[in-house]
């Protein structure tokens, strides 16, 4: 069974913030724009065993869809 590794999400109006924790503590962070191609990098970006984090906020819900369709599990954080 492959190890599960966090991963946060900040939302800006422009760009987004992820960082991701994995298993042994060591931390990746990685910034995206939030348009279409920027959400679709940090899909690319996220593996299928990341748990994901989203904060609530405008884009959200959007981002979730789209990174649910991926087959990565995510939950909305308010």
């Amino acid at each position: 069974m492959q190890e599960k590794n966090h991963v946060g999400i900040d939302l800006g109006k422009r760009v987004m913030q992820a960082l991701r924790i994995k298993p042994d503590e060591t931390i990746e962070r990685n910034q995206f724009k939030t348009d279409y191609l920027g959400r679709q990098r940090l899909i690319k970006w996220l593996n299928k065993n990341d748990i994901v984090g989203i904060e609530a906020g405008n884009i959200s819900f959007l981002l979730a869809k789209e990174i649910g369709k991926a087959g990565i599990k995510k939950h909305h954080i308010f």
